[in-house]
Parts: structure tokens; C-alpha cells; sequence
């Protein structure tokens, strides 16, 4: 398995990493791709990363979607929305994601995230349900484009009681039974959501 990263709608990284996803498929490679879609501030870089994302994600076997935008808002408090926090912030959630993607590789990946296409984002609260269910809808798609296949990670020290909570919330408020997975890290306050939505 080959694993790609890349914040879509640069002049040069996007035609760049489409080349080495095309490489890797013709060796016979699977390929996991880790998609990035820039911030509302970069207006042209944003509307050039929502236009290569669909051919991105058709060259990949499953594609894991970030809305900066939406991340941002979710976890920065509307006075601490400052370019240097955005930034700090971003370097965070994207070292973060793509480490719990790492993790995920060492075991079955394709028997966890079945579908083709994931939007995800992270978020933390002291109570790792209320962390999910805020996350739940602060993804790149609505819900009009969602499918029932979810994977929720957690940290490795999660209570099970907290995992049964978790799983409960999300069917009585959504109606789908997510898959939970463990991260290796401890940190239980924090949780990342990846919502399979309709492939392009």
C-alpha cells in the first residue's frame, strides 16, 4: 500500500501527487490518499482543490477527506481565529490524521474503511461521545452525500463503557453503527470521524 498526502489546489503538489498515485497503480499498487482542502482565505487555491479533488480521488482505492474550513471553525474558538492559530492548528490535525492512518495500515485497512470515499475531521472534548457528535456534521459533504459506513478512532486507552456510548449515540441520533477503532497514542480526550459519503 502506498500512502499519499497532499493539500489539493497548489500550482505544483496536486499534479504531483496525481503522477505518483499513477506511478504506484502501474507497479500494482493500493493506494490510500489523504486529501487536504484548503482554507475560505485561500479563495483560488480552495476552488482549484474542490475541481481536482473528483479525477484525485478516482485514481485512489480509498481517499480520506479534510475540510480545513470546517476543522477550523470546529476547533478554534471564534477569538482565537488568527492566521498563525489557523496555521499552528492545521499542522496539528493533519500530523495527527495522518499517523492514526498509519496505525490503521498496520492491520486490515480495507476491512475497516470499505468505501471509497471519506470525509473526516478531529475534535476533542473531555467526553470523547460529545467530541463525536460535534464532529459528526462538520465534514467537506452534507448529508445528502453520506452513506451509512463510519469509523470513529479513539485513544488506546478509551473505557469500553465510553466505546459503547459512543457507538449508542450514533445510532439513535443517526441511525448507522460506526466502526470504532484504537489509535496508538493515549490521548482519550480526542477523536477523529470519517463519514463515507458518495464517491464522484
Amino acid at each position: 500500500i502506498v500512502t499519499t498526502y497532499c493539500v489539493l489546489g497548489g500550482e505544483f503538489g496536486t499534479d504531483l501527487v496525481q503522477e505518483i498515485i499513477k506511478t504506484s497503480r502501474a507497479v500494482g499498487c493500493k493506494i490510500v490518499s489523504i486529501f487536504g482542502i484548503p482554507m475560505e482565505m485561500e479563495a483560488d487555491r480552495r476552488k482549484r482543490a474542490l475541481k481536482a479533488l473528483p479525477e484525485s480521488v478516482a485514481l485512489t482505492d480509498c481517499s480520506l477527506v479534510i475540510d480545513m474550513q470546517r476543522s477550523q471553525e470546529l476547533n478554534l474558538e471564534f477569538g482565537d481565529r488568527e492566521w498563525k492559530n489557523f496555521l499552528r492548528l492545521s499542522d496539528t490535525m493533519v500530523v495527527s490524521s495522518v499517523v492514526s492512518v498509519r496505525d490503521c495500515l498496520q492491520g486490515p485497512f480495507f476491512s475497516t474503511f470499505k468505501s471509497k470515499l471519506y470525509a473526516f475531521v478531529s475534535h476533542s472534548d473531555v467526553m470523547p461521545v460529545k467530541a463525536v457528535m460535534k464532529a459528526w456534521d462538520n465534514i467537506l459533504f452534507d448529508d445528502s452525500q453520506a452513506l451509512d459506513d463510519s469509523v470513529v478512532m479513539v485513544g488506546k486507552n478509551i473505557k469500553s463503557s465510553e466505546i459503547e456510548d459512543i457507538k449508542n449515540q450514533v445510532v439513535m441520533n443517526h441511525g448507522s453503527m460506526p466502526e470504532v477503532v484504537a489509535r496508538s497514542d493515549s490521548d482519550d480526550s480526542k477523536v477523529i470521524v470519517f463519514r463515507a459519503v458518495k464517491s464522484f
